[in-house]
């Protein structure tokens, strides 16, 4: 769902994108994330990393929900 939505996304626009899955690692998820966008020629302008709420705990801390807000 990535590609079609980076596609559909202005220049200069933003996307928010979220993953929930516990066994998924934030910084690989970030490079796919990158990865992706440079291959249907996106390339990312910048990408914020946003802390879940603090009403969504983590034993670990290492937060199953992991949320960036792309700038294209």
């Amino acid at each position: 769902l990535l590609k079609p939505a980076l596609l559909a996304t202005a220049p200069g626009g933003s996307l928010l994108c979220t993953n929930n899955v516990a066994a998924v690692d934030l910084d690989g998820w970030l490079d796919q994330l990158q990865r992706c966008a440079a291959k249907a020629g996106r390339p990312l302008m910048g990408c914020d990393v946003l802390a879940p709420e603090a009403d969504f705990p983590s034993r670990d801390g290492r937060h199953p929900l992991k949320i960036a807000l792309l700038q294209l």
